[in-house]
């Protein structure tokens, strides 16, 4: 479900219905653009609402199980990963490149969005190496092809990081889809490798989210045919396997004290205090004092 939402008559409804939605497991994001002078302004002369704190809504959205988004394109690229069904028991990640850059780049948009790339142990890192890497390439998480991969290294080094207990899932970014252009491999080769890659990724049940320059080759089609959403852009990549990372228990929003009839006037501090307190707003402790002394 994508939602569109300028401003709320009754929050609390929306939100509650978001809840349902999410709790059923059917994925919501909410597009809400930060409210400022030049938003509101827009807003008004648009449809005469108030753009909402933006602040209240990221917590409301993240009360209920939904992604909220600032822009349409973040929502497409969150629409594209959520529609896979497959989730990450942690947020341990894997990043698999074939280039320096783009991995040193890869790594840090991954760990900004709060997730965590572990060095491999000593017993995979040996099992990666067995796929003839180069001698320039780093086993370690993140794994540097350095320029020196096909299709077929990519789907069994990715086999063998998805087989271990020591990441849930997987981003890999670089030429996938690029090397029969290059007469690096045959069109055959490639359609096996991702074969090999899908049937990895069926088989472990973690998710994989791919960022490469080719997003519309037919490889890639392949792949984000079989649950791995495929991006251009590095950063777009990250948040997506964050949001397949995310899969935590939305409580809901918070219940607020029943409503009772408008009570009588009151005249001081601890009277209201009192008064509020009983309606469930809490206050640091206090003592009235009549002196100086």
């Amino acid at each position: 479900i994508a939602l569109y939402i300028e401003d709320f008559l009754d929050g609390r409804a929306v939100f509650d219905a978001i809840h349902e939605a999410t709790s059923s497991g059917r994925p919501v994001v909410v597009l809400n653009v930060p409210a400022n002078d030049a938003v509101l302004r827009a807003t008004q002369s648009h449809t005469g609402s108030l753009a909402s704190a933006a602040d209240v809504i990221q917590a409301a959205c993240a009360a209920t199980g939904a992604t909220w988004v600032p822009t349409p394109r973040v929502m497409v690229d969150a629409i594209r990963a959520l529609r896979s069904p497959l989730r990450a028991s942690s947020r341990r990640v894997g990043l698999l490149g074939d280039t320096g850059g783009f991995v040193v780049v890869s790594a840090g948009a991954i760990t900004s969005e709060g997730l965590e790339l572990p060095p491999f142990s000593n017993l995979l890192r040996a099992a990666i190496e067995n796929d003839d890497l180069s001698p320039l390439a780093s086993a370690r998480n993140p794994i540097d092809l350095v320029n020196a991969a096909t299709s077929a290294t990519w789907s069994s080094i990715a086999d063998r990081v998805l087989s271990s207990d020591e990441v849930d899932a997987l981003m890999i970014v670089g030429g996938i889809g690029t090397y029969t252009e290059h007469g690096i491999e045959t069109a055959e080769e490639a359609e096996d490798a991702a074969r090999r890659l899908v049937a990895a990724v069926e088989q472990t049940a973690k998710p994989v989210v791919l960022a490469t320059p080719s997003p519309t080759s037919h490889v890639a089609s392949m792949l984000a045919g079989h649950d791995v959403p495929v991006y251009r852009d590095i950063e777009a990549a990250a948040r997506a396997l964050r949001l397949l990372c995310d899969s935590g228990e939305a409580p809901g929003l918070p219940r607020l004290p029943a409503t009772s009839d408008s009570p009588d006037a009151v005249a001081g501090y601890f009277a209201s205090r009192q008064l509020l307190a009983a309606r469930g707003i809490g206050f640091p402790a206090a003592q009235a004092v009549a002196s100086l002394a």
